[in-house]
């Protein structure tokens, strides 16, 4: 276990933000983009920031354009949004350093993690796997979703709380912090609902005190059962009873969009595609070319070269795997001496699942493979996930002491280092060539933005026309953004 103290956590996030703005220098700024688009007309239609702030906690109920998917709940993230549309104010340099810390703050919730029961060297050569990351690349450089890092950042924090000792924090408080940090992640994403609901209660029942330990090893175990089903299923039931009464006060027209169709075909045969994308993206990111085929798109991969047959076999192993790793820990809960590690593989193994399941029949099944091409950012969430299973089976070697430490770092550089170069070479390749045509779309932003503002203050007024001078109005759809793209498209 690593002696790390405060001073060593704040230098190691100090270095994370650091070498997170580094590697996306090139991705300062993105230009809106899919429905980012539409969450920026949408701030139309209010008359002021406090009513557009209201409206927004249950944006996927209440927005004008682009209505749909309304049975989501993430009044975390849409926040979050609001709150960067007002502050920013069409400063996509502002929104671009937010996304970016957002980021680093999500690595270092990861890093925080591995470095409970990973050595140093080993921890920090995982986490810059993950800094680096570039087949999800597109949950840092498409700022819409980028709240989506809030997640895993707290489900990350969450679980530092369960796997911690008892000895140096106390129990009640962890125990509520994390009920607490599930909770918040659920706000953002409700990938995590599946989890508790399945872990928590086999946690409850399969947690049995032993008898013949003694206080100081009974002071190491995880929860008791009550104390799992507080963790666990508090932060559901919260999260329930919020999206239940919020869906009754807006009384959407039904659950899904009017494009969407659902076909459970498509869920089901995109399940083994998706699992085996998710396991080649994580451990082998050379196979993943990114191209932004249109400026004002979404970054695509056209993995339909790849062998479907082989894609399938990968997912097939993948999700027999994680049900076998699954059972497994459910199996060591019950010993005293691997309860924390075995309920942390639990949750982890659960949420690798319903993100995998998640996509298949929450994407997929409505919007076909199709859908995947440009959805990469799902495997920012799988690699999170990846790299913690890695972890606790590098964790589980060296517990063994059947194998020497400088070897188990010396595989763990040999695989990682060359991820590690190609991503970051590969992020710089795909950013730098429009980083140039973004930086000139958000200058003539600005600069029509205080324009627009300076006009407003003078005796000028009278000439602008009114589209331009109210941006709240109802009827005006022209945004500072929207007339400096189209000035430079033309």
């Amino acid at each position: 276990m690593n002696r790390l103290t405060a001073k060593h956590f704040i230098i190691a996030f100090v270095l994370l933000i650091c070498a997170s703005f580094l590697i996306y220098r090139h991705g300062i700024v993105a230009i809106p983009r899919g429905d980012h688009r539409a969450f920026m007309l949408n701030h139309e239609f209010h008359e002021s920031d406090w009513e557009y702030f209201r409206q927004t906690i249950s944006y996927s109920r209440t927005r004008h354009f682009g209505p749909g998917d309304y049975y989501l709940f993430r009044p975390g993230m849409h926040s979050v949004l609001a709150i960067i549309q007002i502050a920013s104010d069409n400063n996509f340099y502002v929104r671009g350093a937010t996304s970016i810390l957002f980021h680093a703050l999500t690595t270092f919730s990861l890093f925080l993690l591995l470095s409970r029961f990973l050595r140093l060297d080993v921890s920090c050569i995982l986490t810059l796997v993950f800094l680096t990351q570039y087949p999800g690349m597109e949950m840092v450089f498409w700022r819409h979703i980028s709240p989506y890092m809030f997640s895993l950042m707290f489900f990350g924090f969450g679980l530092f709380l369960l796997h911690r000792p008892l000895k140096t924090f106390n129990s009640t408080i962890c125990r509520y912090s994390a009920a607490l940090m599930f909770f918040i992640s659920m706000t953002f994403h409700e990938l995590l609902l599946p989890v508790l609901i399945l872990c928590g209660p086999l946690l409850a029942v399969m947690t049995r005190p032993d008898r013949g330990s003694t206080q100081s090893s009974r002071e190491e175990d995880v929860y008791s059962k009550s104390d799992w089903m507080m963790v666990t299923l508090l932060p559901v039931l919260l999260w329930a009873v919020l999206n239940v009464a919020d869906y009754m006060f807006y009384q959407p027209p039904g659950l899904l969009g009017p494009s969407d169709s659902l076909d459970l075909s498509n869920s089901f045969s995109g399940l083994f595609t998706v699992a085996g994308l998710s396991l080649l993206t994580s451990f082998f990111p050379y196979v993943v070319q990114l191209v932004f085929h249109d400026l004002r798109l979404r970054a695509f991969w056209d993995f339909s070269e790849l062998p479907q047959a082989i894609l399938w076999v990968l997912g097939f192993i993948l999700m027999v795997s994680l049900i076998g790793i699954f059972y497994r820990a459910c199996c060591r809960v019950r010993q005293p001496d691997d309860r924390q590690q075995a309920a942390l593989l639990m949750l982890v193994t659960a949420y690798l699942g319903a993100v995998i399941l998640g996509v298949a029949a929450g994407r997929v099944s409505l919007r076909s493979m199709q859908y995947m091409h440009s959805a990469t950012y799902y495997y920012y969430m799988t690699t999170y996930g990846f790299l913690i299973l890695v972890s606790l089976l590098v964790y589980s070697i060296q517990k063994s002491k059947k194998t020497q430490d400088n070897l188990i770092l010396g595989v763990v550089a040999l695989v990682a280092v060359p991820m590690i170069l190609h991503n970051y070479s590969s992020l710089q390749q795909l950013l730098t060539p429009r980083s140039g045509y973004d930086k000139m779309i958000a200058d003539n932003t600005l600069a029509i933005t205080r324009s627009i503002k300076s006009m407003c203050r003078s005796s000028m007024l009278t000439n602008l026309p009114a589209i331009l001078t109210n941006r709240r109005s109802p009827t005006s759809l022209i945004s500072p953004f929207l007339i400096a793209e189209s000035a430079t498209t033309c």
